[in-house]
């Protein structure tokens, strides 16, 4: 969800946990991805991190759908 589809009231809110979001994805990303490289290699990093990635979209798709059949049924009210 973008900051432009919520209301006035949550976009400060929607913006500062995108924001912490990359931060903090960005350190673990790296620490994981650190460990895993030195204990199995770089192949168990696409095996751990592919799931993850299509599992965060199927995610990010539900919620979305999720959010704008709820804005129609508000808009439809």
């Amino acid at each position: 969800m973008t900051a432009q589809q919520q209301s006035p009231k949550q976009r400060g809110t929607v913006m500062s946990l995108a924001s912490y979001n990359m931060v903090a994805g960005g350190g673990i990303g790296v620490m994981i991805n650190g460990m895993l490289l030195s204990e199995w290699g770089y192949h168990v990093v696409y095996l751990v991190g592919g799931p993850g990635i299509i599992l965060a979209a199927l995610l990010i798709y539900a919620v979305t759908i999720h959010s704008s059949r709820a804005q129609s049924e508000e808009t439809a009210r």
